[in-house]
């Protein structure tokens, strides 16, 4: 189960809201903080806890207004562009042989890899990140070849029976 799902659980029914952008966040009374949402619906509390990507900063308006020199970060730091990929095996075969599924290089097409296989042991995953020029597809048979190496690239010595791929830009 997602942490996220865990912490929503523990709060009353209705706490949680999807699907609701924030659009301003309110500090300027000094006795905690007001959210505004885009359907205009106001929420309040003693402090805001903001997970929102750099590059989406921007499109909240912050009452005190946030500093020049955190505005300039936030234009310059735009969003990389990563494949992040999920292949699934029977059995967690890299446990068994005691590695511990994580791998990093500067070669090679999958830069980072690390063991998703859910704490019971269920879904052998390994979870690769694929940067840089290969995120850019100029062709299908390129997007394919990607695929391929990306399962050579995740530690495949034995066979995977599934490959997801999921593109963050």
């Amino acid at each position: 189960m997602q942490l996220s799902t865990r912490l929503a659980a523990e709060l009353p029914p209705g706490t949680v809201r999807l699907s609701s952008p924030v659009v301003r966040i309110d500090q300027s009374s000094g006795d905690g903080v007001t959210v505004t949402a885009g359907n205009g619906s106001t929420y309040a509390g003693e402090y805001a806890i903001s997970a929102v990507p750099m590059a989406l900063l921007n499109r909240i308006e912050f009452q005190p207004a946030l500093s020049a020199r955190k505005l300039q970060l936030i234009q310059s730091m735009p969003m990389g562009s990563c494949i992040k990929t999920m292949t699934y095996y029977d059995k967690a075969y890299w446990r068994r042989a005691g590695m511990s599924g994580q791998s990093a290089t500067d070669k090679g097409v999958t830069v980072w890899c690390i063991d998703d296989t859910k704490p019971d042991g269920f879904a052998p995953c390994i979870v690769g990140f694929v940067n840089g020029a290969y995120v850019s597809y100029d062709s299908i048979s390129l997007q394919e070849q990607v695929q391929v190496q990306v399962f050579i690239d995740t530690l495949a010595a034995q066979r995977p029976n599934n490959l997801i791929k999921q593109e963050e830009v």
